[in-house]
């Protein structure tokens, strides 16, 4: 956060930043700042790019992602990314080594 807030914002009309914790997806969706900025009656797009793979099953990665998709207006778009430990095995291993990842199969938990 510090570092996001050292940095100049381009159009702070248009740009923000959001200090909350995406295991809690109503502290991001309902924060203020989000809610200036983005319209939900509207469709919208989300990425969770390269941050599930570093939640434990324990906090329900899968129920973060669907209350995130239910708030999004029809016709939005959703990107997700994350490793998988099917994949390639072997790289699997070598990123659960020494990095808090948790890597799960293509059929989830």
């Amino acid at each position: 956060m510090a570092r996001a807030n050292a940095m100049p914002a381009t159009d702070p009309e248009r740009t923000t930043v959001v200090g909350a914790d995406m295991r809690d997806p109503h502290a991001v969706l309902d924060h203020p700042h989000t809610r200036r900025l983005i319209d939900f009656d509207r469709p919208v797009g989300l990425l969770f790019v390269a941050v599930l793979h570093f939640l434990p099953d324990s906090v329900h990665p899968h129920q973060i992602v669907r209350t995130c998709r239910d708030a999004l207006e029809t016709g939005s778009c959703m990107a997700i990314s994350h490793v998988d430990n099917e994949t390639a095995p072997e790289r699997a291993a070598l990123l659960e080594t020494g990095v808090r990842k948790h890597l799960r199969g293509r059929s989830g938990p």
